[in-house]
């Protein structure tokens, strides 16, 4: 599987240790809210909610991110989905096998959880807002750019 490059917004938070240099042709796409699709459920409605005002923090937001987390936010609602489907039903059932002998099978609801899953922590990690992508930005506190400044201009 390709590795999936990280955003230049992210990259120039996190520092650029290797000092390779940024694309200079990279198309910059002003700040801003993605609109939610229609047909959003409920589960997915209040994830795409959570999702912007995360990635809002983070100054990563356009209107190009829509499609991302549109999908994060559906994978979401089947995960939660497939979790409630699991809680009610548990993660086996048994049923009868050919030759009349009991058989135990797992809940298609867990495939369809942990596949949820992957899409969902794919889809996050895109943008930047899982704990290890988070780990790797870094951020500036008013104090510390007053410092900074300061050093170069007095």
């Amino acid at each position: 599987m390709p590795r999936v490059r990280t955003p230049t917004t992210i990259r120039k938070k996190k520092g650029n240790p290797g000092k390779r240099p940024y694309n200079k042709r990279e198309p910059k796409l002003k700040a801003g809210e993605p609109t939610a699709p229609d047909g959003l459920d409920a589960d997915s409605k209040s994830e795409w909610k959570r999702l912007i005002s995360e990635a809002f923090k983070l100054e990563v937001l356009t209107k190009a991110e829509r499609a991302i987390i549109t999908l994060a936010a559906l994978a979401y609602s089947t995960w939660m989905r497939a979790e409630r489907e699991l809680d009610k039903n548990g993660l086996t059932y048994e049923t009868e096998g050919t030759e009349g002998q009991r058989m135990l099978k797992a809940n298609p609801a867990a495939t369809i959880a942990a596949d949820a899953w992957r899409r969902y922590k794919s889809a996050v990690i895109e943008i930047g807002l899982s704990p290890a992508a988070r780990s790797k930005v870094n951020t500036v506190d008013a104090s510390e750019e007053d410092d900074a400044q300061a050093k170069y201009f007095h």
